[in-house]
């Protein structure tokens, strides 16, 4: 039996987006590693902190409709009835705990950074998981001596 998910994502300032998909695991690696561009790239939304579980796509669609109705207060204290402490629980569903705020790490050029999700298929993009570039990179004026 196939399920399907409505999910909320949040970042560190608590913004919230909310979406419902077929398969939770590969939609939030998207959404992680920004895959598409929009608002939760844009925001940086790719901390999950809720989601329910449907046995169709018309109950989650139906139930996503709702969630998307509530006042923003009415979100968050359903997050927090089941969350209260805002965590990312897909950092334990892909074993990678990290903290809400990630800054962009550079590899070095020799380097290869993997390619294949999680799920086993074929990433949309194949640079997707490459950090970015920085054609001249910010420089500490204390550390330059003169």
């Amino acid at each position: 039996m196939k399920t399907f998910a409505v999910y909320i994502l949040s970042n560190a300032s608590r913004m919230l987006y909310i979406g419902v998909t077929n398969d939770l695991d590969r939609r939030i690696w998207e959404h992680n590693n920004r895959v598409s561009p929009g608002y939760t790239a844009r925001y940086g939304l790719d901390s999950l902190v809720y989601f329910e579980p449907f046995g169709s796509i018309k109950g989650a669609i139906a139930r996503e409709k709702v969630l998307k109705g509530w006042l923003r207060s009415k979100k968050a204290a359903l997050i927090a009835a089941s969350n209260p402490d805002w965590i990312d629980l897909a950092a334990t569903r892909f074993r990678t705990p990290r903290s809400p705020i990630r800054f962009p790490q550079q590899q070095p050029e020799n380097s290869q950074a993997p390619t294949t999700p999680p799920w086993g298929g074929k990433a949309r993009s194949p640079d997707i998981t490459k950090p970015p570039q920085l054609n001249n990179p910010p420089t500490n004026p204390a550390q330059t001596s003169s």
